[in-house]
């Protein structure tokens, strides 16, 4: 199958110690991959090397064709890589659409008021489209700060949308929900996946087993294993070190 990201003897040391030790992935291309691991295991550091907000030291790291361990994270963003935070940062003194145009109008590098008329149509056009997808355009009007937490995680997947990424890396998206809103937001990635590759790290469990077509496990720092949530779930080690033993093994 092919590979959306291919991560070859990738490793992070801080000091003595090893966040990320010698780690083999290759995160299958056209499915929504999970990455899963007790806490520790080394998942954002993960995502941090991969986007370039630390650099690795060892590696290599493989986004369509290129490798890009060591790219600043601008550089990364414009390859068609983009993340979501797992502390959520929006603009809470604007309204949702205009934090969305700010990231568009970043995007299409357009940084004075006289640029063509076209080019501020487009962009409105974008805003539009963005707005729907994440099913924020009723709230279009609303300032960010009034926003409840699931509208706050939607929002900031609109501003990794507009870099208009062909991957998108989701942090715990469903951290802190309530299972209204949790509901609703595992419904938007999915129909987000249809057209965008998606690697998400999410501790509800229930939410990886339920829409993940591939699920890698992390243990300290190192790879456990990877594979559909079938066989993730019936993996006696991953049982053992992540989602626990079987009451009559215990």
């Amino acid at each position: 199958m092919e590979s959306v990201l291919s991560i070859k003897g990738l490793t992070k040391r801080f000091g003595g110690l090893v966040a990320v030790d010698n780690v083999d992935i290759d995160f299958p291309k056209g499915v929504l991959n999970a990455v899963i691991g007790p806490n520790g295991a080394g998942k954002t550091t993960l995502f941090n090397l991969i986007t370039g907000v630390i650099p690795a030291t060892t590696g290599v790291i493989t986004f369509e064709g290129s490798n890009i361990a060591g790219r600043r994270p601008h550089e990364i963003v414009a390859r068609g890589l983009s993340r979501t935070l797992q502390i959520k940062s929006v603009f809470g003194g604007m309204t949702v659409s205009d934090n969305i145009r700010i990231a568009v109008f970043a995007h299409a590098k357009i940084v004075s008021p006289f640029w063509p008329a076209p080019s501020y149509r487009e962009c409105t056009r974008r805003v539009e489209q963005l707005l729907e997808q994440t099913g924020l355009a009723r709230l279009a009007a609303m300032n960010a700060s009034q926003l409840s937490y699931g509208d706050v995680a939607l929002l900031e997947i609109g501003l990794a949308l507009a870099n208009r990424p062909r991957l998108l890396l989701l942090d715990e998206p469903i951290c802190g929900m309530s299972p209204s809103e949790t509901e609703k937001t595992v419904e938007r990635i999915k129909q987000l996946a249809r057209g965008t590759d998606i690697i998400l790290i999410e501790h509800d469990m229930e939410v990886v087993f339920a829409i993940s077509d591939h699920i890698t496990v992390m243990a300290q720092g190192r790879l456990l294993t990877q594979g559909n949530p079938k066989e993730i779930a019936a993996n006696a080690e991953v049982q053992e070190v992540y989602l626990g033993a079987p009451e009559d093994l215990a």
